[in-house]
């Protein structure tokens, strides 16, 4: 099932379609590069897909990228941000 828009995976699944594009290679290619199969990253562009960690890392290598640009935009769900709390020590 996909993700409804605006999600932190479809953001994510459309920086890397966005980067393959401006590459001109296909899933297949991508795929090959990553060392993952092309329905994997189908799947991954559409924002179905929560990569692990190795994933990730090794579609930003087939893509010539830092994950720092293939996260451009992401954020953390809010229930996953910690808030910040200051606690103030006595005198």
């Amino acid at each position: 099932m996909k993700p409804p828009p605006g999600n932190e995976l479809s953001i994510l699944g459309g920086n890397i379609r966005r980067r393959r594009y401006a590459l001109n290679i296909s899933q297949d290619e991508l795929a090959a590069r990553a060392g993952l199969h092309r329905t994997y990253i189908c799947s991954v562009e559409q924002g179905a897909r929560n990569l692990t960690f190795y994933s990730l890392l090794a579609i930003a290598n087939g893509l010539g990228v830092t994950l720092l640009e293939l996260m451009a935009g992401v954020q953390s769900p809010p229930e996953a941000r910690v808030a910040k709390t200051y606690v103030e020590e006595p005198i």
